[in-house]
């Protein structure tokens, strides 16, 4: 798909979510603050869910039952 030609902002904020995760309560760590609500770009893999903050390359590692408590999916 040219994300250039998408013109529908509902088909691109679909798209956008089968990346992202929505935060439902606050995660503090020592360099960052994920806020409850805010939507925040993963991946994921065996282990579980890499968190970016920012878009940056750090970010938080959490396993499926850590995020299961503080994620919406």
């Amino acid at each position: 798909m040219d994300l250039d030609k998408i013109t529908d902002i509902e088909l691109l904020r679909k798209m956008l979510k089968n990346h992202m995760v929505c935060i439902a309560e606050d995660i503090k760590t020592p360099t960052h603050l994920y806020k409850k609500g805010e939507w925040y770009f993963c991946e994921q893999d065996d282990d579980g869910l890499f968190l970016y903050f920012n878009n940056y390359r750090c970010g938080l590692q959490l396993t499926y039952d850590e995020a299961e408590k503080v994620l919406i999916f």
